[in-house]
């Protein structure tokens, strides 16, 4: 509807003269016109005929305009009908009361016809106006949902081959003997991986646009978390020489209610940032908090990565944040990097109810500092747990994974020295967390991403839950998992696997939550690999415990 468009227009006024002179002027403009002679019909014609706008006298008998006007903005049927009051008041008063009732345009009398007509068509056209953006936005929304679900159908087409070159030129290089060729098996394994978490990436921006990503807030251990992405640079940043220390305030509560992997990903993209563009000096994480001011019982909590690397000018700062953009053209080219990483942990933290701001000085360095206000703190019911290697599934796997990652295994690739495992002491002692990438006073123990429920009592599973447990896992978890290990989709995975959680939680079953646990710190790590061997081994996970002596799994 443009504003010469005719229109369906509703005129309530209990003056006869006044009502024929507006149904007159209107109905010469081309509108059809409806009027009432008082509150309780107008509102009765607006409920059964739509109509396009409303012009109501203020003073009525009964129902004035004010009181109907409020009626219509109550009715789902009318509540969009552009108001205008017409009356003899001039005064302020009456037009902030009509305003306030929900009018948008006030009309004095005595009418001047032209006067009349101006202000309908304006209204005319700013109601088609939305109309049109309403459809615009619709269009948007079916367009970035056909996108979404585009990039997650080939995403699969693209894993699958990608995960074979990957797997592939892992075990070339540990089979080949020639320190060249060796090389070039670790150029290929490091180049697919930077395709793999470009895709990631890619996967994760179309799924926050689409407002496809949800969080999965659960109890965890704010310093194991920290400790856990902490130990995926410490090794790059030793090489580099460039000083690790993670400062961890006093305040902050042990249990924070946080989606773990999403709080993982920015701290990755954070810090991967920071151990990028630091060639010497130091990069520090810091983790504080402060009592919530909107939220009693939890704490605004604030995660800040300063380094001392090439800063960003101060034109620039703004724009890092934009999707595919980084501080200087030539940094893609001198760094590399798809300028992807910065926007999704601010759409992340937006996610999340906060944000990430940054002060940075070129040649000094820059500090990058996440704000994630109202997160609830939570009990801890273990206080007493300490190895996180019971958290993460099978044991020797993660073991392996966390030493592959502190070494810059997965991330560098640079294997060419001959020595399968880099065969000295600090590797190992970068497995069990310890070494220079720690700060004065940091836990050398590994994180578990969430408590193991053997370390404290738990009641016996009945017959009757084991029971349900059991036609839980053969007819509705082992359905899904032939699905989802074929795809090893994120945001299907991560589903799964709380659910499988939650399973094991309502049985009492250690197992499950520990498998569940596993594969949640895989992802959140990016350990593709090891999250592929986790995933299958759920089946045997699965017959053991509706084998004959499925009761003491359940209790181990």
């Amino acid at each position: 509807m443009d504003d010469n468009a005719p229109a369906t227009i509703l005129v309530v006024d209990d003056t006869p003269a006044n009502l024929h002179f507006l149904v007159s002027l209107l109905q010469r403009e081309g509108h059809q016109v409806r009027a009432a002679t008082g509150g309780a019909m107008g509102l009765s014609i607006a409920r059964s005929n739509p109509v396009d706008l409303a012009l109501l006298d203020v003073r009525m008998p009964g129902m004035d305009g004010y009181a109907l006007c409020r009626a219509l903005r109550d009715d789902p049927r009318a509540a969009d009908i552009p108001i205008i009051f017409i009356s003899a008041l001039s005064e302020l008063e009456d037009k902030v009361k009509g305003f306030a009732a929900g009018g948008v345009d006030y009309i004095a009398k005595p009418f001047q016809p032209e006067e009349v007509l101006a202000r309908v068509r304006t209204h005319l056209a700013l109601k088609a106006a939305r109309r049109e953006m309403a459809v615009a936005r619709s269009a948007a929304e079916a367009a970035n949902l056909a996108k979404s679900r585009f990039l997650a159908n080939i995403s699969h087409e693209i894993r699958t081959p990608l995960n074979a070159i990957l797997g592939f030129a892992d075990i070339l290089e540990g089979r080949i003997a020639d320190p060249d060729l060796r090389r070039h098996a670790a150029s290929i394994r490091s180049s697919g991986k930077d395709l793999l978490d470009l895709l990631n990436d890619v996967l994760d921006l179309s799924r926050i646009e689409a407002s496809r990503l949800t969080l999965s807030p659960r109890p965890t251990r704010i310093r194991h978390l920290l400790d856990g992405v902490g130990r995926l640079f410490a090794g790059e940043l030793e090489r580099k020489d460039v000083a690790f220390a993670i400062r961890v305030s006093e305040d902050l509560p042990a249990m924070l209610e946080i989606d773990p992997m999403r709080a993982r990903q920015i701290l990755i993209n954070l810090l991967g940032n920071a151990a990028k563009f630091t060639r010497k000096g130091s990069v520090t994480l810091t983790a504080g908090c402060v009592p919530s001011a909107g939220a009693p019982g939890a704490v605004d909590l604030t995660l800040t990565v300063a380094d001392t690397g090439i800063g960003i000018p101060e034109d620039r700062q703004k724009i890092i944040f934009e999707n595919f953009t980084q501080a200087d053209d030539r940094t893609s080219r001198i760094y590399g990097g798809a300028g992807l990483g910065l926007s999704i942990s601010a759409k992340l933290a937006e996610l999340m109810g906060g944000g990430i701001s940054v002060e940075s000085t070129p040649g000094q360095g820059s500090a990058f500092t996440a704000r994630l206000p109202g997160v609830a703190v939570v009990e801890d019911k273990y206080p007493d747990e300490a190895d996180g290697d019971k958290d993460n599934g099978d044991k020797a796997d993660s073991d392996k994974a966390d030493g592959d990652k502190a070494n810059g295994k997965k991330a560098n690739g640079n294997k060419a020295d001959g020595d399968k495992d880099n065969g000295d002491e600090k590797a190992t002692a970068k497995r069990n967390g310890a070494g220079p990438g720690k700060g004065a006073g940091d836990s050398p123990r590994a994180h578990p991403s969430i408590p193991d429920p053997r370390s404290a009592p738990r009641p016996a599973p009945s017959t009757a839950d084991a029971r349900r447990l059991q036609s839980r896992l053969t007819e509705e978890f082992l359905p899904r998992w032939r699905e989802i290990r074929e795809t090893l989709i994120y945001d299907e995975v991560s589903d799964f696997a709380g659910r499988v959680r939650r399973a094991g939680e309502d049985a009492a079953c250690a197992p499950l939550v520990k498998w569940a646990d596993g594969a949640i710190a895989r992802m959140a790590d990016y350990d593709l690999d090891g999250l592929f061997r986790h995933i299958n081994a759920f089946p045997d996970l699965v017959s053991r415990l509706s084998g004959p002596d499925s009761n003491a799994s359940k209790k181990e």
